[in-house]
């Protein structure tokens, strides 16, 4: 699948979760009107029905539709981060890395042997393409890679895990929405991000779970 497929797909996504938690709030918004209406014609003496029943009614009807609203809103924002994702990537192909991420100019170091011979970091250097980190942790590490803070003995593992996540397109795309998930729950007073994340490493590093039984 190419990347505009993948795009269009996103996008789909995306409208139907969004039209669908259009479609939860406004049943919400008729549920709540009209257990009012209800409350208010029975306390007028039109209908005969117990307001305390009309109310609970209302909020027996309201409760179910809200929750379902909800998940659809989390389906929408979840929809949204893969198509944030996609068009990232499209930016990057079409080599415009101006899309936000941060360049590392907090990382330069004029002391360093090369790093800031070659423009490692700043303004359209080798840290502002390569960047796709939402993390200080993931930036951090990028930093430490290409300063040559931690030395790697043996290149063929890390360059042969890079060859397989690069076929794992789905995979890379479900961990990028997780991450962004993360962040938002962390924006809402969540646990610490940074610990989420170094929970997030660990697991990664721990043994790969048996497969089902079909």
């Amino acid at each position: 699948m190419t990347l505009s497929e993948r795009l269009a797909r996103a996008r789909e996504r995306h409208g139907e979760a969004e039209q669908r938690e259009l479609q939860m709030a406004n049943i919400a918004t008729i549920v709540v009107f009209g257990g009012l209406a209800l409350v208010v014609a029975t306390g007028l003496g039109w209908l005969t029905l117990p307001p305390r029943w009309v109310l609970l009614a209302a909020l027996a009807l309201f409760a179910p539709v809200a929750f379902v609203r909800s998940r659809w809103a989390r389906t929408r924002r979840r929809a949204q981060y893969a198509v944030d994702w996609q068009e990232r990537a499209e930016a990057r192909q079409a080599d415009n890395f101006e899309f936000g991420q941060p360049d590392g100019s907090d990382f330069i170091d004029r002391s360093h042997e090369y790093a800031y011979d070659l423009d490692l970091f700043g303004p359209h250097s080798v840290f502002h393409r390569l960047n796709a980190c939402h993390t200080g942790l993931g930036r951090a590490a990028l930093s430490d890679a290409l300063k040559g803070t931690n030395q790697v003995e043996d290149l063929a593992v890390p360059q042969s895990a890079v060859r397989e996540l690069v076929a794992k397109v789905d995979e890379r795309e479900a961990l990028e929405v997780e991450l962004r998930s993360m962040i938002e729950r962390a924006g809402r007073g969540a646990d610490d991000l940074a610990g989420q994340t170094m929970g997030l490493v660990e697991w990664a590093r721990g043994p790969s779970p048996e497969p089902s039984p079909p």
